[in-house]
């Protein structure tokens, strides 16, 4: 998949990156300092360092599954507070501080320099996780938890908005996968390190928690002298025009954005289907190797091993629905909606794994690798639509606020079934969580009626905000042009004569960058899209030229 995402993502060298690469070869420091700026250039090298950063993220988030009865048995815990505490509460923890944490984070990504404010997030969590190799009582554990929830949280929405100008829209599916696929191996990483290695020495449960921090530093601090923060906009069809004119987007989250986003039926409904549907993550991810072990009689390994097939049917489920939806969305967009509803069919499977009392561990394998594939399929889909009807200047605070209700589902999820545990058992409640699957579906297919018209608006309004804007290379004012924007119609204007204005002004636009526009997608061939991208224009060694809006 990795491969897929190269030549359309990459950004090409400067024009004077010759130069660049004949001082490597003058001595160690210049050439040291010429290779990275090189990689500070190159769009994926940057988006797998974001990967590599992001697997080890979330493999932290896993450290405590497989070992909740050595962690409940070491803090004097019986079963009941087991799940209330190490289940529930480290999950309000968690998922509690990292909600506002994104937030905040989130406006801050659209206002400062996204590639510092993604490291010092990650040092904080990572703090965090380290920490929690040396605690001594519940409550430190719970504030070390904390700590590690508020890096996750604020991660997500700086990961997302970044690529977002990495990606244009016509490959931002497969790479949202990529994405997907690091977190699901990041917390299939972080089940297998603390099953296997949590009873291996003297530290016990503790030892994963040391091995996942460290790398994570060292990468971080790659990420911080080896990559650069991308210009916002710079892939956006809309704007295409505007960059040939040797225009900048200076864009920033305003009030009229915030509006843009509460008014997008799709922003709403992907708000609204994200507690129901991350439930069942929510209970699978704390409670699965536990409930295997204690319920069903596996041993802490096995059911390690079940986790694990869970885990790789997820990555195989992101990979197969990042490249299906990629390619409905090419054809039509409201058919990778339709795409997400049908994957919850993976409802089924995961109920079964649940109520299964058979004890044959092929058969939970089975149940675990269906459910696991199906379920998965719908993720770099609906980051992927968000997107693509969001503004690169508002991209930051809807995921901020995306993240919010995943959190809610997340983290309530596991705090609320250990409440149903209580009076109607394991097996019951976390049943009754699995089934949250069936209303996000819903809502996913009634987000078919709504994505593609979205879509457009968004690329209206930067094509408004390219036309109004002017560049100043001769000290000229501007001159005064007419719009397509729905603002700029005028009240009696129809919305169909809207879209219809729209659809031509954004077609002609990017036939003239080099693109082709389809059902309100861009389709960038890659020679034309190297030299035409970006805030250089087609002359990429030219100074930057002042914009005046």
């Amino acid at each position: 998949m990795s491969a897929a995402l190269g030549p359309r993502y990459d950004r090409p060298l400067d024009n004077d990156d010759d130069n660049v690469l004949s001082e490597a070869a003058e001595g160690p420091a210049q050439g040291v300092h010429s290779w990275l700026e090189i990689l500070r250039r190159s769009s994926m090298f940057t988006l797998a360092l974001l990967t590599l950063v992001v697997v080890l993220l979330f493999a932290d988030q896993n450290l405590l599954a497989p070992n909740l009865s050595a962690i409940a048995e070491e803090f004097g815990f019986n079963e009941e507070e087991k799940d209330r505490h190490l289940g529930g509460d480290i999950a309000v923890a968690f998922f509690g501080f990292g909600a506002p944490a994104s937030v905040l984070v989130g406006w801050l990504t659209d206002v400062i320099d996204r590639r510092k404010l993604f490291v010092a997030i990650v040092a904080l969590g990572e703090m965090g996780t380290l920490a929690t190799v040396f605690v001594t009582t519940f409550s430190q554990l719970f504030w070390t938890r904390a700590i590690t929830g508020v890096a996750i949280g604020g991660g997500m929405p700086l990961v997302y908005s970044i690529l977002g100008d990495l990606v244009s829209s016509t490959g931002r599916t497969e790479a949202s996968g990529l994405i997907g696929i690091a977190i699901g191996m990041g917390l299939g990483l972080g089940q297998v390190v603390a099953g296997f290695t949590g009873s291996s020495t003297s530290l016990g449960w503790r030892l994963p928690f040391l091995l996942m921090a460290l790398p994570c530093f060292a990468l971080a601090l790659l990420v911080l002298v080896a990559t650069r923060d991308p210009a916002r906009g710079r892939l956006e069809a809309g704007l295409q025009e505007h960059f040939r004119a040797g225009g900048e987007y200076n864009e920033r989250l305003n009030l009229n954005g915030l509006l843009m986003l509460a008014k997008s039926p799709t922003v709403l409904l992907v708000l609204a289907q994200g507690v129901p549907g991350t439930l069942p993550w929510g209970v699978i991810t704390v409670f699965l190797p536990d409930y295997l072990h204690k319920q069903r009689g596996m041993s802490i390994k096995t059911a390690t091993v079940v986790g694990m097939v869970f885990g790789a049917a997820t990555v195989a489920g992101q990979v197969v629905g990042a490249k299906v939806g990629q390619n409905l969305y090419n054809r039509r967009p409201e058919n990778q909606a339709l795409l997400m509803g049908v994957s919850t069919a993976g409802t089924l499977p995961c109920v079964m794994m649940i109520r299964y009392s058979g004890g044959i561990f092929g058969v939970y394998a089975l149940y675990a690798m269906a459910g696991g594939f199906l379920a998965a399929m719908t993720g770099p889909n609906i980051r992927s639509v968000m997107m693509n009807v969001t503004l690169p200047s508002t991209r930051g605070t809807a995921f901020g606020v995306f993240n919010v209700f995943d959190d809610l589902g997340k983290g309530l999820g596991p705090a609320m079934v250990s409440l149903v545990v209580a009076s109607r058992g394991r097996e019951d409640a976390f049943t009754l969580a699995i089934l949250g699957w069936l209303a996000c579906g819903t809502m996913l297919l009634a987000m078919a009626l709504t994505v593609h018209r979205d879509e457009q608006k968004v690329q209206c309004h930067l094509a408004e905000y390219g036309r109004h804007s002017s560049v100043d290379t001769d000290g000229g004012a501007p001159e005064p042009q007419a719009s397509v924007g729905p603002t700029m119609l005028g009240r009696g204007v129809t919305a169909a004569t809207k879209y219809a204005a729209l659809s031509d002004h954004i077609t002609s636009a990017s036939t003239r960058a080099g693109t082709t526009s389809a059902q309100g997608g861009d389709a960038f061939s890659d020679g034309e899209m190297e030299v035409e991208l970006g805030v250089f224009g087609p002359d990429g060694d030219q100074p930057r030229r002042r914009l005046i809006v």
